[in-house]
């Protein structure tokens, strides 16, 4: 298999020759730490905009969930660590410990 023959660079990523002579538009993007290469069925750079704007949507879409799900994990960690200094306090002020150290 031959190596694609990349002709220019894009907004979206790069451009490069299929076997017959066209044009393929290849979106090169990275959310969340992937990385995302897709050869778009554009047939002229205005199409393969139209689909990075379509991609760019979809893809904040992931981002703005990914927050939300880290603000909720962050907030759980919070109040189970809350709780638990609650829990420590409450073993640590126990009758039995209370008694010990006034002896």
């Amino acid at each position: 298999m031959a190596k694609p023959k990349w002709v220019r660079t894009w907004v979206g990523g790069r451009v490069k020759l299929n076997r017959k002579g066209d044009f393929v538009w290849v979106l090169e993007r990275c959310v969340l730490r992937k990385r995302y290469y897709k050869a778009l069925a554009a047939m002229s750079e205005e199409e393969a905009l139209q689909e990075l704007e379509a991609f760019d949507r979809k893809a904040e879409e992931v981002r703005a969930r990914a927050r939300k799900v880290r603000i909720a994990r962050n907030d759980l960690l919070g109040a189970l660590a809350r709780q638990g200094e609650e829990l420590n306090y409450k073993i640590a002020r126990s009758p039995s410990q209370i008694r010990g150290s006034e002896s």
